[in-house]
Order: C-alpha cells, then sequence, then structure tokens
C-alpha cells in the first residue's frame, strides 16, 4: 500500500508540469492563428480606434509574454477568463457543453465494453471457423467506415425512414443514442480484434495448458484464466479512447448538431476566441491524464503481476 500511494503521489506531482506545459503550447499556437479576433467582433466596417478599444478590453494590446502571464495568474486563482464571443466566463460556457461530451464518451465506451469484448472473446473462442471470419470482417467494416457516413446513413434510416429518433439536438436519451452508436462503431471494431488476438496470445501459454491438463473446462479457461490477462491491451485503448471523445468528437457532433465540448472548441478556434481555446484544451488534457491515471490502476486489477 505505501508503493501505491507513492505511485499515485508522484503521478499527481507530474501533472502540474504537463499542464504548465499543456498550458503554454495551447497559448502559443492558438496566437499563430492568422485573424483578428478584435476585428471580428467589431465587424468589416469598423473603424482603427474600435478597434483598438476592444483590443485594450480584452488585453489582446499587450505583449504576448505579459497576456500569458496574466492566464496563468487567473488560472492560480481557479479562473479560465472570460469568452470574446460571448463576454460571458468560460467555465459558464464549457460546463454544460462538457458534460454533454462526457454523456456521449460515457455512453459510447458502455457500448464498446458490451458488444466489443463479446464479440472478440467469441472470434478467439471460434478460432478460423465461419464465425471468426464474420466477425473480423464486420470489424474490419467498422475499422474502414467513415464516422461521418455512418453518422449520416443512422440519420436517414432511424430518423427519417423509421422516424424512431431524432436526427439531431441535445437532450434525453433519445438524442444520445444515435451518436453514442456512430461513436462506439469504431471503438467496438477495434475492441474486437484487439481482445481477440490478445486472447489468443494467452491461450497459447504454459499456464492455458497446465488448466486443461488439471481438467477444467473451455469456458473456465477462457474466462477465468485467459480473458484478465488478456485485457491490458483493451484497457490501454479504451483510455485513449475514452480521453479522445472527452476531447470532443467533433465530427460526430457537427454531424448530429450535439451541443459538445469538441463542436464549441472548433466554433471558438473559427472566432479567435483565444480564451475559449485554451481553457477547452486545458480541461481535455486534465481529461487525458485522469483517464490514463485510472487505466494504470485497472492493470494491476486485470494481472496481479502488475504493481506499483
Amino acid at each position: 500500500m505505501g508503493r501505491f500511494r507513492r505511485y499515485l503521489l508522484a503521478r499527481l506531482l507530474f501533472v502540474l508540469p504537463t499542464l504548465l506545459g499543456v498550458s503554454l503550447l495551447a497559448f502559443g499556437l492558438i496566437h499563430l492563428i492568422p485573424g483578428d479576433p478584435a476585428r471580428l467582433i467589431a465587424g468589416d466596417d469598423a473603424t482603427d480606434e474600435t478597434i483598438r478599444d476592444i483590443q485594450a478590453a480584452y488585453g489582446l494590446d499587450r505583449p504576448l509574454h505579459i497576456q500569458y502571464l496574466i492566464y496563468l495568474g487567473n488560472l492560480a486563482r481557479g479562473q479560465l477568463g472570460v469568452s470574446i464571443r460571448s463576454g460571458r466566463p468560460i467555465l459558464e460556457e464549457i460546463a454544460p457543453r462538457f458534460l454533454n461530451t462526457l454523456q456521449l464518451a460515457l455512453a459510447a465506451i458502455l457500448l464498446t465494453v458490451a458488444a466489443g469484448i463479446p464479440l472478440g472473446v467469441l472470434a478467439a473462442s471460434r478460432r478460423r471457423t465461419a464465425l471468426d471470419r464474420l466477425s473480423m470482417l464486420a470489424a474490419l467494416c467498422g475499422i474502414a467506415t467513415p464516422v461521418f457516413w455512418l453518422g449520416i446513413l443512422f440519420q436517414i434510416v432511424f430518423a427519417v425512414w423509421l422516424q424512431w429518433l431524432p436526427s439531431g439536438g441535445t437532450g434525453g436519451l433519445r438524442y444520445l443514442l444515435l451518436p453514442a452508436f456512430t461513436l462506439a462503431a469504431f471503438s467496438v471494431a477495434n475492441v474486437a480484434r484487439l481482445t481477440r488476438a490478445s486472447l489468443l496470445e494467452i491461450l497459447g501459454q504454459d499456464f492455458i495448458r497446465t488448466a486443461r491438463a488439471k481438467g477444467l473446462t473451455e469456458p473456465a479457461i477462457l474466462f477465468g484464466h485467459a480473458l484478465r490477462n488478456a485485457l491490458i491491451p483493451t484497457l490501454t485503448f479504451l483510455s485513449l479512447q475514452f480521453g479522445f471523445l472527452l476531447g470532443g468528437a467533433v465530427l460526430t457532433e457537427t454531424v448530429f448538431s450535439y451541443s459538445g465540448i469538441g463542436r464549441y472548441l472548433v466554433q471558438s478556434i473559427f472566432f479567435r476566441d483565444y480564451p475559449v481555446v485554451q481553457g477547452v484544451i486545458l480541461i481535455i488534457a486534465c481529461s487525458y491524464i485522469l483517464v490514463n491515471l485510472v487505466a494504470d490502476l485497472l492493470y494491476s486489477w486485470a494481472d496481479p503481476r502488475i504493481s506499483y
């Protein structure tokens, strides 16, 4: 337990320099984008004096290093600043959209686990049969299918033809299903392939042959001994995929007009809303760090040989 606490403390201490580096990179890259947010706010017919007033109001007339230091000072006080576009605090702008994206990501990951792992186990247990080939063909189609095309196809079938679900928008469960299934298709395909490949490797190891020699049944060997050891690559992929989804599945949110953080980030980049872009990137970075930390802790559950 002492080693685990030291490991956890070391990972948490590593968060601060990571976030500092992310904030510096985001600040530098967003200011490399051509365009002046003050001119976008004022409009094309605005005078130079009006533009200078807007730049002074938002601190855009100061040197970049001063702007960055002010940004760090606000972060130290728990403030992300104010949106140039709306004039509202950034946390108020981001919070509801991030919660929408979190719901979408959780739904997609649950669908991935519920479908991808059983599909991979089924393919591995029926190796070189028609069922195995059919499962892997379906997985390959899921990987190769563009997300935006699949989303439009779902809209045509389930929203236009069958009229079972709304074609877009943000609301309750009915609005969540189509984008969640669209996002999950790619993840299910990858998880099925990873689970199958890892499980086949585990099933060929010595301890599995020993278990068979002891007279254990194939289901007991498969689910009691092999599967947990085969989940390490799958957990790694799921953690990365969940972090990606929390970062905002831009195409899916755009196709379904879903009010998530990814769509909001793209809109803010086009509007040159520097504080919002920096705040969103920082929150996405925190999400990635947290998700990867949870994945590392789950490794020791999947494989008892791993300790911290």
